[in-house]
């Protein structure tokens, strides 16, 4: 059996550039809104859920492999990571800073081991 290289189709990465400018307008959203407004809860719930989501995303594309990891879906992807942490940060939690600051270690250790996969992942 010939061996092939492997490659994502372009609308893979296409989709990973879209969900990076997803969360690049929900953290646009999260710096504008004042925590006053009404409206902050739910922009919160979606720094939060989509942050992390995306996040995981990246490191379970990477980890498995299910991609091309060729330098251009390595960019991608790590930007995608970069801004789903951003997102994930810039969540408010109120009373529960505690909370709060527990979830963003955590954000912020798996964006570390996600960076690092990316940064060693090749394809073959």
């Amino acid at each position: 059996m010939p061996t092939t290289s492997r490659r994502s189709p372009p609308r893979v990465l296409g989709l990973i550039w879209l969900g990076a400018a997803i969360n690049l307008l929900l953290v646009w959203l999260g710096l504008v809104t004042p925590f006053a407004h009404p409206d902050r809860t739910r922009v919160d719930n979606a720094l939060l859920l989509l942050g992390v989501l995306g996040l995981l995303n990246t490191l379970l594309l990477v980890r498995t492999r299910l991609i091309s990891l060729a330098t251009g879906t390595r960019i991608a992807l790590a930007c995608y990571a970069g801004l789903s942490a951003a997102a994930a940060g810039l969540a408010d939690f109120g009373a529960s800073r505690a909370v709060g600051w527990g979830i963003k270690g955590v954000v912020a250790a798996v964006l570390l081991f996600t960076l690092k996969d990316l940064a060693v992942a090749r394809d073959g």
